[in-house]
């Protein structure tokens, strides 16, 4: 429907489309978004615990993932690993090992 996530691109996606030569860009391959971008896309809801969210990003080697409400399918925003990080240093009960 109207709004719903179709992919997310990643920085290993747009490496895909540079043309390097000797750490130099040469140029950037004539791709669209469609061409290079992950999907389908794994959401996770604002109530979804972090520790389900850290293997899901573990397992399918994603750098975030998009938050979206269940009920409306309205994109909330982007929970990344640098997130996860912080959150981790600054709340020392939460467990992560459990």
């Amino acid at each position: 429907g109207m709004g719903d996530i179709v992919g997310l691109v990643t920085r290993a996606n747009l490496l895909q489309v540079l043309n390097e030569e000797d750490g130099h860009l040469r140029d950037v391959l004539s791709r669209t978004v469609a061409q290079v971008m992950t999907t389908p896309v794994v959401t996770v809801a604002p109530v979804t615990d972090v520790r389900l969210i850290a293997r899901v990003m573990l397992e399918y080697h994603l750098p975030a993932l998009p938050v979206v409400d269940p009920a409306t399918g309205v994109l909330e925003g982007l929970v990344s690993r640098s997130d996860l990080l912080r959150c981790v240093v600054t709340e020392p009960p939460l467990t992560l090992w459990a």
